[in-house]
């Protein structure tokens, strides 16, 4: 018998054990309603609060990033100014965070990258991540540490947005 944490996430979700463990680390939490909304795509500014929470960064005084769209009384301003501050997540030029904004896998490949200092190169290559691709060799890290091995047809899919499920996947993943 179990009691489940958010209404749309069953022992039966294909992320089930990943989004509990990391409610259990209080990395995430639901909506208002109890819902997580796992296939929802995730926007920047949630991949920023579940990185700074899994990483145990303060996000009291942090330095303001100066975004042009991230305003100080944001209610989720310190955690974006927290991860900024720790070259975790950049700006999308002239200096716009983009918050709401879907997070792409290539830009999660480059986050988790420098968050966790992870290093290695695979030799697998992405159909769709060629070598002067920017994200490039973030994604051969991804790899390298075993985090992704991309779609069974052979691609990476770097411009597609990543949702709230599989983020909880990668974060998961890389703490294990």
């Amino acid at each position: 018998f179990s009691v489940e944490r958010f209404t749309d996430v069953t022992a039966k979700h294909w992320a089930y054990k990943e989004i509990i463990a990391l409610n259990d680390r209080n990395v995430i939490t639901g909506n208002y309603d109890g819902s997580f909304k796992p296939d929802a795509n995730i926007t920047r500014e949630q991949a920023a609060v579940m990185l700074v929470r899994q990483l145990g960064l303060r996000t009291d005084n942090r330095p303001n990033p100066n975004f042009k769209d991230v305003s100080e009384s944001r209610p989720l301003y310190p955690y974006i100014a927290a991860a900024a501050e720790a070259g975790l997540i950049t700006g999308r030029g002239d200096r716009q965070f983009a918050p709401n904004e879907t997070l792409t896998r290539a830009e999660m490949a480059s986050i988790l990258t420098r968050a966790y200092k992870l290093s290695g190169k695979a030799t697998v290559s992405f159909t769709d991540v060629p070598a002067s691709h920017w994200a490039h060799s973030s994604v051969q890290t991804l790899v390298a540490n075993g985090l992704t091995s991309g779609y069974e047809d052979g691609s990476f899919r770097p411009n597609r947005a990543i949702t709230r499920a599989e983020f909880s996947t990668f974060l998961y993943r890389v703490k294990q």
